[in-house]
């Protein structure tokens, strides 16, 4: 057990260190922090359930387990925290539009995730105007995006959030060394096969899109999951449909890029499937066309209200049912 708190205050420490270093590797430390402690936490588990069943042999009184369950829970508890801070950090600072989040876990630690790159374009275009006679001239466009993912891991607890860590960090760096959003998750399949091929996670959805600040075009594409839905102005609802199997499920999968132009005043709201698919005692489900409808008739309040009320109905629905499936929200107002 000491051994375990060491590991925990080893990866605590390099959270603080990089941190302090530098804000850009703020993510980075945290996905690290995440991976150690989680494998930490997962080989103590085997080695706890190990010593129960030879303990089980030779002593009858349970009641022995409870201190090393309740030390366990706390160390679980400390993972959920690094683990939060991982998916909990501030909203890219971007003119004009508003950015809300949040990520409910159905365990200590979940599978799902998100991430967001602030990142600038340049491109060489043929200036004309200001070129001599025989002299071509060239100059630079800027292009800013908003890039955004969120995905959800196949399974609950440990083994998941080490999958989720590796898949937030991976698609993280993929996007900014790429412009495509269906290339991106070519290259996230490729890598995250890799990793989960021998393990007990089978498959996990994503999303990944590129949003244009300035002319507010979303390139985005998909892997298994959940459409995108668009709220606009006049309350009217677009779903953004696009083919793509799981990620990590398949080999040599191709996942093609699509767009949709949005407007001023529109809202991107991007799920998982543990807030449209929450069920209650009777065995019914939250449902999308639930969602749609909160959605529209709280069109005129702030994003922030409308997130807390969107997550609020949908446990009043479940009437106290225990959540089975992470639950992640995040809505994008341009």
């Amino acid at each position: 057990m000491k051994k375990v708190k060491y590991f925990i205050l080893i990866a605590i420490i390099l959270v603080v260190s990089l941190v302090a270093y530098s804000q850009n590797y703020a993510k980075e430390a945290y996905l690290v922090s995440t991976i150690v402690i989680c494998a930490v936490l997962g080989l103590n588990l085997l080695k706890e359930k190990s010593q129960k069943k030879v303990a089980s042999t030779q002593i009858k009184d349970q009641t022995k387990d409870k201190p090393l369950a309740t030390e366990h829970q706390n160390e679980l508890d400390i993972a959920r925290r690094v683990q939060q801070a991982l998916i909990s950090y501030e909203n890219p600072n971007l003119k004009n539009i508003k950015i809300t989040k949040q990520c409910i876990p159905a365990e200590s630690i979940g599978g799902d995730f998100y991430t967001f790159i602030d990142k600038v374009n340049y491109t060489s275009v043929q200036d004309e105007k200001e070129a001599l006679p025989g002299v071509i001239k060239y100059t630079q466009e800027q292009e800013n995006y908003l890039g955004v993912a969120i995905g959800d891991v196949a399974g609950h607890g440990i083994s998941s959030a080490l999958v989720m860590a590796l898949s937030a960090g991976l698609i993280d760096k993929i996007a900014t060394q790429n412009n495509s959003a269906g290339n991106i998750l070519t290259k996230a399949n490729e890598d995250i096969r890799k990793f989960i091929t021998n393990s007990r996670v089978s498959h996990l959805t994503c999303l990944f899109g590129f949003l244009n600040t300035d002319t507010l075009e979303f390139k985005y594409a998909k892997a298994g999951h959940h459409p995108a839905l668009v709220l606009h102005k006049n309350k009217d609802i677009t779903a953004l449909e696009a083919e793509g199997v799981f990620l990590g499920m398949f080999e040599d999968e191709i996942y093609k890029e699509k767009k949709f132009q949005l407007h001023s005043g529109d809202r991107l709201i991007l799920y998982t499937d543990g807030i449209v698919e929450a069920n209650n005692i009777e065995g019914e489900i939250y449902g999308l066309a639930r969602m749609k409808t909160l959605l529209k008739e709280t069109a005129d309040l702030a994003i922030e209200e409308v997130k807390d009320l969107l997550f609020k109905e949908a446990e009043v629905f479940s009437r106290g049912q225990e959540i089975k499936d992470d639950q992640t929200l995040i809505i994008i107002e341009v």
